[in-house]
């Protein structure tokens, strides 16, 4: 039910925080005591890259929409 809830409004789930924050923990030699700051930086670091994939997604799909008729017109004359 939380991966569905993650999903559908764009917020990692915890199972994701879980996982980044288990992968920096051990990019950083495993110390302990780190707990709280690599799940902050995991949740983080997940919500910058939705944003980021939503940014590039609207921002591929307005490069691609074609010029109205009006437009093409004018700019010809």
């Amino acid at each position: 039910m939380a991966k569905e809830l993650g999903k559908l409004n764009g917020q990692p789930t915890h199972e994701e925080i879980a996982q980044r924050a288990y992968a920096l923990f051990e990019r950083n030699g495993k110390l302990p005591g780190h707990e709280m700051e690599n799940w902050l930086q995991a949740e983080a670091q997940l919500m910058a890259d939705r944003k980021h994939a939503v940014e590039s997604r609207s921002g591929s799909r307005a490069e691609a929409k074609p010029a109205p008729r009006q437009q093409l017109a004018r700019s010809r004359a």
